[in-house]
């Protein structure tokens, strides 16, 4: 079994690089439009890698990958309200499955309510920058609506590092690591989308789609540990 993990997770790991290299020559070489597509076309890639070696056994997996495709779908006509605020109710829907992936195995509030004080701060600030930062945000939207899910988006980013990281607290081994890679890719690659699209850095565009590319590698390998250790559990043989 080990063996099959690497033997996937090396074929994963030659897939991330090679779409890395092919997504930067793409944004380097082509307009927004174009490097929008070969995003989508990028998380299909890995969606049909994910289905080509698990199915619909992990359907949580299967549904939150499903849920960047149509996200990333939508971020094709980004300009357009209707997508906008599509991909803003899509991204939320998928971060929110992430943190009940795990959440439940954390226990966050008997496990250590300081953990719980330091997410209600984070939070806070989240909150803070966005008020500060709010006409530039705005001035990036078409309504309230969006920033609203914009706001939440981050709250969401923060819980799901905050599950990630006291996942990886609780248990030890290459699973729960996998998640807190993920989940630290993931951060990343929003606030270098932020810079990007909203600050009009170009160059961010750059390390949001390698975190991004990064992330759905680290959240497949995730997802093929996790399934072997549920086959291996003792509750999973009795079923």
């Amino acid at each position: 079994m080990d063996h099959l993990l690497r033997y996937k997770w090396l074929r994963l790991a030659y897939l991330c690089v090679a779409l890395i290299i092919v997504n930067i020559l793409v944004i380097h070489f082509f307009d927004i439009n174009v490097s929008r597509v070969f995003r989508w076309v990028s998380t299909f890639i890995f969606l049909a890698f994910f289905f080509h070696h698990e199915g619909y056994t992990y359907k949580m997996a299967f549904l939150i990958m499903l849920l960047f495709l149509i996200r990333d779908g939508c971020i094709i006509n980004y300009e357009n309200e209707f997508f906008r605020t599509a991909s803003f109710f899509v991204t939320n829907a998928a971060y929110f499955l992430l943190i009940l992936l795990n959440a439940y195995k954390t226990k966050l509030i008997s496990y250590n309510p300081i953990i719980v004080v330091f997410a209600l701060v984070m939070i806070g600030l989240n909150g803070f920058n966005l008020y500060y930062l709010s006409d530039v945000i705005i001035a990036g939207l078409d309504n309230t609506i969006q920033f609203y899910l914009f706001f939440l988006q981050g709250m969401l980013l923060i819980i799901l590092g905050l599950v990630a990281f006291t996942y990886n607290d609780r248990f030890d081994g290459n699973t729960s690591l996998q998640f807190l890679y993920f989940s630290f890719c993931l951060i990343l690659c929003d606030l270098s989308g932020l810079a990007a699209y909203f600050f009009k850095w170009q160059i961010a565009y750059y390390p949001e789609r390698i975190f991004y590319l990064m992330s759905l590698a680290m959240f497949l390998n995730f997802a093929f540990n996790n399934q072997v250790s549920e086959r291996e559990s003792p509750l999973f043989m009795k079923k």
